[in-house]
Formats: structure tokens, sequence, C-alpha cells
């Protein structure tokens, strides 16, 4: 018998509500955001797709490039990664500690899960990222990851193409308000390690 429970947050480091953030205050609003490692499981043709609809706003990557598929996919990440920083509205700042990371999401308005769900290691995953946004009060546009499909949907939009991602933001955006970064995070705080462990202590 298996029993699969969804990731964990660290809830509390990401409640802090913290000073904006240095490395973030010279790049205009409004700031999408994403924070993992850039590598093969990012949809850079939606990315590539969403950045030009919208040169208006920020697209802020945080991680590092992260290669592991062979030289093939490596050439291609690469190049793909290359592509993006053409444009004048994307940044990457590399990987930063994770103490600082409530910092630079504290700082942003949206947060995106852009996964390239063909591949089955990422459709079946349970992305921490997630939370992390929630907890930091900020919304989440994701594509069809199946373990957020349950996730309130009014403050996790599921979409699969750039257009949509592009609609889902704006309305975010636009209608964003304190009770929902109160429901957001207290998404968050169901998710975090103190109430997973409990899960799984009652389980075992």
């Amino acid at each position: 018998k298996t029993i699969m429970l969804p990731m964990g947050c660290n809830t509390s480091l990401f409640r802090q509500r913290p000073q904006q953030s240095e490395i973030m205050k010279n790049i205009p609003r409004p700031r999408i955001i994403f924070i993992g490692h850039i590598n093969y499981r990012l949809n850079y043709e939606l990315i590539d797709k969403l950045v030009a609809m919208q040169p208006l706003w920020s697209f802020i990557f945080v991680g590092p490039v992260y290669i592991e598929r062979g030289e093939d996919v490596i050439g291609e990440v690469k190049r793909k990664i290359l592509e993006l920083n053409h444009f004048p509205n994307v940044y990457f700042l590399g990987a930063q500690p994770k103490q600082s990371l409530p910092v630079l999401l504290g700082s942003a308005d949206v947060g995106i899960i852009p996964y390239d769900i063909r591949f089955g290691s990422v459709r079946y995953c349970s992305p921490m990222k997630a939370y992390e946004y929630l907890a930091s009060g900020i919304p989440v546009v994701t594509t069809d990851i199946l373990a957020l499909r349950e996730t309130d949907r009014r403050v996790v939009a599921i979409t699969s193409t750039a257009k949509s991602f592009s609609l889902h933001i704006r309305l975010f955006l636009k209608h964003w308000s304190p009770s929902d970064i109160r429901r957001a995070r207290s998404i968050a705080t169901a998710h975090s390690w103190k109430r997973r462990v409990y899960t799984i202590e009652a389980k075992i």
C-alpha cells in the first residue's frame, strides 16, 4: 500500500514580511518571478512567447542553470537561455541563498511555474515553489501539474498556453487583494512541513 502526500514548505520562513529586495529595486514592475533550477523542465517555447507578448512586464528567473540529461540537451538548454537573454525584460539572477528567497518573493507580483509537462517526471511532480509563492502572498500561474489541480483556483491558475498565462497574470495583477493574500498564506500553512509530518505520523 502506497500513500502519496504533496510536497511540504517552510512556511514560517516565507511568511516573513521583508523589506524590498536591493537586487530587485531597479527591476520595473510588474515583476513575474520563477524560482528553481533552470533546466530541461522549463517550457521555453511558452516562456519565449509570453515574454515577447508582454514587453512591459519583467520576467525574473532565480536559480542555477542545472544540466542533467546529456550533451544534446545541454546544448539545447544553453541555447534557449541565451535566446531568452536577448529580451530586455528578462532578468537572470542566478542561484541565491535560501534565506534570501522570501525577500525576492516579497518584491514580486506573480509567481510562475512554466514547466514542460510532456516529461512525466514534471507532470507528476509536487513543486515546493508553489507553496513558497503562496506563503509569500503572491498568486501562482502554472502549467497543468497534477499535484496542483486541487489547489484553490482563486490563488492558483492552471493553464497551458502563453496567451492564457498572460491573461491569468493580468487578472491577478489587477484583482489581487488583501483577502487573496490571506487565502494564499492559509493554503501554504496547510502544506507546512509541520502539518506534513503530523500527517505522516498519523499514517504510520
